[in-house]
């Protein structure tokens, strides 16, 4: 088994496991080329996010059984606004969306946020014999929520098909604008990636498509229905001068456990895989490999399985925050359980 590096320096894997190897002429490797890419000084914005979010993150405690008890509200299946990562959030609706998701036993509860990755199991001090009503009440409650998560699962696929299907050349569009100017990226732009006018309130977006892309020609991406797991919206200003006010993003579909690819593979074989679509694209266009993005820092894990044995490593880059070493970390931690060489790095952490 191969070894990888985290950010601190430590060593996760057999100590006896070879060096990373240099796959392209001179004396760094691809992991080299990304450490550089990674120790870039951050923005003024994006140190003031990490900042906010790590004084919040510090703050936050977990979950009671009383707190959880009381957000079920004696249902035995809820789905509930996260009292964790709700309140950060400045749009409402993005505050009050029910992404907790909470199974209440006698005695305890289980929870898990779709959003934060936040998840467990807490106690109540007791347990006690459920009767068979009880337990047929349960089955049955269980069973109509997975019913319903099916078919809610079909029509936010249903959903991400039309719109993806509705989506225009990036090229010459607000959203392309949006990459070149708001966030410099200068390499081409993957057929992943589209573009939406505005329609009714909704304000024009750059779409993205979850899902494994083929490679039709040397470099070229394209992505047909049967592939299409989800899409993701960043939503924009008019002119593409910036990103809309909140909801900024937003992903359709359920797309969990797939990538948005921006650059295939290629004769480095190494990967790049970020929580964001511009930073996978920044880091493809300083490194020149091959680029994933995950869409959010709590479905970094997950993409663990989707990596092709023959990569031969693996560069994990992630916002300075909780979340995103937590799950960044993750997603490096299995990689190496599979043989795949893997490392993480946190863009501006070392910058002076």
């Amino acid at each position: 088994m191969h070894r990888g590096t985290l950010a601190s320096g430590s060593t996760v894997g057999p100590s006896a496991a070879p060096p990373f190897r240099s796959l392209r002429g001179g004396s760094g490797g691809i992991h080299e080329r990304c450490r550089d890419y990674a120790r870039r000084p951050c923005s003024r914005p994006r140190r003031e996010r990490a900042a906010r979010l790590h004084t919040r993150e510090k703050a936050m405690t977990g979950f009671t059984y009383s707190d959880l008890a009381g957000l079920a509200d004696g249902r035995v299946v809820a789905d509930v606004a996260c009292p964790l990562c709700g309140p950060d959030r400045r749009d409402p609706y993005n505050r009050n969306r029910t992404v907790l998701r909470l199974w209440s036993e006698p005695g305890f509860i289980t929870f898990h946020c779709a959003r934060c990755g936040e998840h467990g199991v807490v106690h109540g001090g007791g347990r006690r014999e459920i009767g068979e009503a009880e337990r047929k009440a349960m089955l049955c409650a269980r069973e109509a929520i997975a019913a319903r998560d099916a078919e809610t699962a079909r029509e936010r696929r249903r959903k991400a098909v039309w719109l993806w299907s509705m989506r225009q050349p990036v090229q010459d569009s607000p959203a392309e604008r949006y990459l070149r100017e708001a966030r410099s990226i200068s390499s081409s732009l993957p057929p992943t990636l589209g573009f939406l006018p505005a329609r009714d309130d909704h304000p024009p977006a750059l779409i993205a498509a979850f899902g494994m892309a083929s490679e039709v020609e040397p470099g070229r991406l394209a992505t047909a229905d049967r592939q299409l797991r989800g899409v993701h919206l960043t939503r924009l200003r008019p002119d593409g001068s910036g990103k809309a006010e909140e909801p900024a993003k937003m992903m359709i579909g359920r797309s969990a456990g797939w990538p948005i690819v921006l650059a295939p593979l290629n004769d480095l074989l190494g990967l790049a895989v970020a929580e964001g679509i511009e930073d996978a694209l920044s880091a493809h266009q300083a490194t020149g490999l091959g680029a994933w993005a995950a869409g959010s820092a709590s479905r970094l894990p997950a993409l663990a399985d989707q990596v092709p044995g023959h990569v031969d490593c693996v560069t994990v880059l992630t916002d300075d925050d909780v979340a995103g070493r937590r799950h960044a970390t993750t997603l490096v931690e299995r990689l190496i359980q599979r043989g795949i060489h893997a490392e993480l790095s946190i863009p501006g952490t070392e910058a002076t």
